[in-house]
């Protein structure tokens, strides 16, 4: 959910940051939006394929062990990915650098975004097989209400901030996110274990 209302942070200032900062018009914007879609659409595809191989080759190594949330180790990859993005864009935007290198890094921080659901996603349909379309649904939830909050309050915060400022802070926002990956790395296998023996599973 973290992850998901920096980069709405992100893509609800990106035409406004076209328009005012770079002069595009509005088919240009529109097609500037082709940037941020291909970098969610290869981050899912990349993302995906990778936890997939990953678990492949840990089945493959002990069936008997294997554990979902060593998936998690990719998610760190994403995290950082996504956080060079958005530290990225704030302080180009900022300093009105060439339009080119703000793609750039719209790119990265889309890219590790969806890295990021993807793994996640799989992880809940994985970690309680008897509930998998709960999971993803109040997985969903989370997300929706943390991006539509962002939207919210984006233009305020930049406005208090200033733009490098405000997407710093987002983009630290991934720091929290990393440490939960290590915990769910480390005590994850423990708390679904003493879960589903709970519920009798």
């Amino acid at each position: 959910g973290l992850l998901f209302a920096t980069f709405y942070g992100m893509s609800v200032t990106f035409a406004r940051v076209l328009q005012d900062n770079y002069g595009f018009n509005s088919l240009q914007r529109s097609f500037a939006y082709v940037c941020p879609g291909v970098s969610l659409i290869s981050g899912s595809l990349i993302g995906g394929r990778l936890s997939d191989y990953l678990r492949k080759r840990m089945i493959a190594k002990d069936p008997t062990h294997y554990v979902p949330e060593h998936r998690f180790s990719l998610q760190l990859v994403g995290l950082l990915i996504s956080m060079a993005g958005i530290l990225g864009y704030g302080w180009l935007v900022d300093k009105h650098v060439h339009v080119a290198s703000v793609f750039v890094f719209t790119f990265l921080g889309g890219f590790g975004m969806t890295w990021v659901f993807v793994t996640t996603t799989t992880y809940l349909t994985e970690c309680s097989t008897k509930q998998p379309a709960t999971n993803v649904a109040i997985g969903n939830f989370f997300r929706n209400a943390a991006a539509a909050i962002s939207s919210v309050i984006i233009d305020q915060l930049i406005k208090k901030m200033g733009f490098g400022w405000c997407f710093t802070g987002l983009a630290l926002i991934d720091l929290i996110g990393i440490g939960f990956v290590v915990i769910l790395m480390i005590y994850g296998p423990k708390w679904r274990r003493e879960w589903e023996e709970s519920r009798g599973h």
